[in-house]
């Protein structure tokens, strides 16, 4: 398990410095992967890659940490805040990597490739950090890993947290209800307009193909 956690780690970092790499090559004027280099150089175009460069900086040092023995002393909401973050970012490349490395670009002032490598190491990224956490988890706090939640005490506030919990779920749920709709093609919602749009979106992202016309998803 050690070793699995250690190649998962060091893969996710790979992943992670892929794109923060990228990012450190625009911001330092470089064009590489840009159809229009006209486009870059300004300050929108800087601030946005140091923040994004930034943000994919950190998944390179949570990676480390996951692999590292300094990491299993570091204090856990460390590991924890960026980890939760990163469930919402890329879960979604996770789900349907192939079709938005197929279907989802509409930036025209970049290579075709480039959407390729940035959306397929995020599904990378995503897959190797769920393994490596899991097993930094099971290393550091062992102890979580045995009996089943029916052995651990209920704590002081598990009135409030039971409740909340219901509330919560189903307050997401709505929304992921809403939205797995539009995933299989429903149009529950949408305004005319907009309805008629995502019709030929969603015709098109379910071909998957190469050839098919590209659109934008993600902005």
């Amino acid at each position: 398990m050690e070793r699995l956690r250690l190649v998962a780690g060091w893969v996710a970092g790979c992943a992670a410095g892929v794109y923060t790499g990228i990012k450190i090559v625009w911001v330092a004027g470089g064009t590489l992967g840009l159809s229009d280099p006209s486009a870059a150089g300004t300050a929108e175009w800087i601030v946005a890659n140091v923040v994004t460069g930034a943000i994919g900086l950190m998944g390179v040092l949570v990676a480390l940490a996951l692999t590292q023995r300094w990491g299993l002393r570091v204090p856990a909401w460390l590991i924890a805040m960026p980890m939760w973050v990163g469930t919402g970012l890329l879960t979604p490349f996770i789900m349907l990597g192939p079709l938005l490395v197929f279907s989802l670009t509409s930036d025209e002032s970049l290579q075709g490739w480039v959407f390729g490598v940035v959306y397929g190491s995020f599904a990378v990224l995503g897959i190797s950090l769920l393994v490596a956490v899991a097993l930094y988890t099971r290393a550091r706090w062992p102890e979580l890993f045995r009996g089943t939640t029916r052995d651990v005490a209920r704590g002081a506030t598990h009135s409030v947290q039971v409740p909340l919990a219901w509330v919560a779920g189903i307050v997401a749920a709505g929304p992921a209800v809403v939205r797995g709709s539009w995933l299989f093609g429903g149009t529950f919602g949408l305004s005319g307009a907009a309805r008629q749009e995502w019709r030929g979106r969603w015709t098109r992202w379910a071909c998957c193909s190469p050839s098919a016309p590209r659109w934008g998803c993600w902005p």
